[in-house]
């Protein structure tokens, strides 16, 4: 009988063991992925393993205007979905409506060919952020401002003038469409 018992007090030491040695490895993993996102070293690191490295990754490289490979980073995070995903929406973007911006600055008039992608990106990236969270006043100042640089195709038939739209009559009070 004693035999028996040494023999689960050593199956459960040594399985005690094992759990302390996983842990421990996950606690020096994620100091080390700490630090590294504390001192930017992150950017330079090749794939990392946790989506807040991949993130912190991916801010580093837009920080310093790698925003292709920030870009793939963020719709990787975006892909597996979790609860960076929104933020990484967010912050592509921000890159879009950046490009655009710069876009328009460099080029002045000349620029409104250039301006449609990366600001209809930019549009695109603020209105999931905001479906999935209305209250989201950043993306909705940002989405503003991307909407004054290019507005959207509806607003430009119109000639910025409600009255003349195709959507004006049905959304506006006291008008008849002259019809009994």
């Amino acid at each position: 009988m004693s035999s028996w018992r040494s023999r689960i007090a050593w199956a459960v030491l040594l399985a005690l063991g094992a759990c302390a040695a996983v842990d421990g490895w996950r606690w020096f993993d994620a100091v080390h992925t700490n630090r590294a996102i504390a001192d930017g070293s992150i950017a330079e690191q090749k794939l990392p393993r946790a989506p807040q490295a991949v993130f912190a990754q991916a801010y580093f490289l837009a920080a310093r205007g790698e925003d292709e490979r920030a870009l793939d980073l963020y719709k990787r995070i975006q892909d597996e979905g979790g609860p960076l995903a929104r933020a990484s929406r967010y912050n592509a973007g921000n890159i879009h409506l950046r490009h655009a911006l710069m876009l328009s600055q460099a080029r002045g008039g000349d620029a409104f060919g250039a301006l449609i992608t990366p600001t209809e990106l930019a549009k695109q990236a603020y209105r999931d952020v905001l479906r999935a969270e209305p209250r989201d006043w950043d993306a909705r100042f940002n989405l503003e401002r991307a909407l004054r640089l290019r507005p959207d195709a509806e607003d430009e038939s119109a000639g910025g003038t409600p009255e003349r739209s195709e959507r004006a009559v049905t959304t506006m009070r006291n008008v008849t469409l002259g019809l009994p």
